[in-house]
Formats: structure tokens, sequence, C-alpha cells
């Protein structure tokens, strides 16, 4: 039941992250939104992993630690610019239904690289990740203000995933 409440947690906070986002990036360059994320999110996340003991049983691995610094620097860097300059073209509305599709490049990964098993229950949540996905592309194009803003979210999607895998494939 807690993971569950904190799965609601972080969809509630990415959902007002990118709402609030959306509020900056009317008048500042998605550049601002990265670093200020990463100057904030850096000592936020370092608090939260000591109060939650994750440290405890740490041991260093150059090997992970380059790993996990790959998938940082393509996940923190080129991803957030990509994500901040999506919402900045097209919205955070958009931009956050496209960019949470990243669960279904996920499954596939895992699924082909990693050797996961697909649960009936994934594969409802995957298929609803696509009846989502599909009925936002239907409004046409048109109606969204850049392809390049589609482009980047979706592209962003896909990099959140495969830093996920990468973390997951090359530590473990």
């Amino acid at each position: 039941m807690v993971a569950e409440l904190l799965a609601i947690l972080a969809a509630l906070f990415f959902g007002l992250n990118l709402a609030t986002s959306r509020r900056g990036l009317l008048h500042a360059y998605a550049y601002t939104g990265v670093f200020l994320s990463l100057v904030i999110g850096c000592p936020m996340y370092l608090l939260t992993s000591l109060l939650v003991g994750e440290f405890k049983d740490f041991t260093f691995d150059v090997y992970g630690l380059i790993a996990v610094s790959l998938a940082g620097l393509l996940h923190f860097s080129l991803g957030r610019y990509l994500l901040y300059r999506s919402v900045q073209l097209v919205g955070a509305n958009v931009s956050g239904t496209i960019t949470a599709s990243s669960a279904l490049y996920s499954t596939i990964l895992g699924v082909l690289l990693l050797k996961e098993e697909l649960s009936a229950l994934a594969a409802v949540g995957v298929s609803l990740i696509i009846v989502g996905v599909t009925m936002v592309s239907l409004r046409g194009l048109s109606a969204f203000k850049s392809l390049k803003g589609v482009s980047y979210a979706l592209l962003t999607s896909v990099i959140f995933s495969v830093t996920a895998h990468l973390n997951r494939a090359l530590i473990y």
C-alpha cells in the first residue's frame, strides 16, 4: 500500500512540475529550467536519500559509477532539456501525456533486452498508455503549436526509458 501511495504522489508531483514549469517557460529559456532543476534537485535527492537510508549499504564500484553517471547525464541534461523545450512549445498537457509513454518503451525494452515477463496487468497498462497517447494525437497536428515540440516529447520519453534500463542492465 505504501508503494502505491508513493507512486500516486510521484505522479502528482511530476504533473505539478510540468504545470509550474510551463508558467516559467513562458518567459525563460529551457536551459534555465534544466539548471534550476539540477541545482535544487541534487541537494533534495541527497537529503531524501540520507533520510530514507539509501546509503546504508553503499559500496563503491567504478563500473556502476560510470553507468549511473552516463544515465544521469543523458536523463538529467538532454532528457530534461528536451522535456522543458517540449513543454515550452506544446504545453504541459500534451507534453506530459506524450512523455508518459516512456512506460511503454520501458516495458518493451524490459521484455526484449532484460527478459522480463509481461504480466496481464502490465499489458493492460501499456494498452491504456497507447490509447491515451493516441487520443492526444488525434487532435491533429493543427492543434499542436509545434511538431518539433511533439518530437521533443517523444524523444524525451525514449531517453527516460532507456536511461532507466541502462542503470538496471549495467549495475545488476
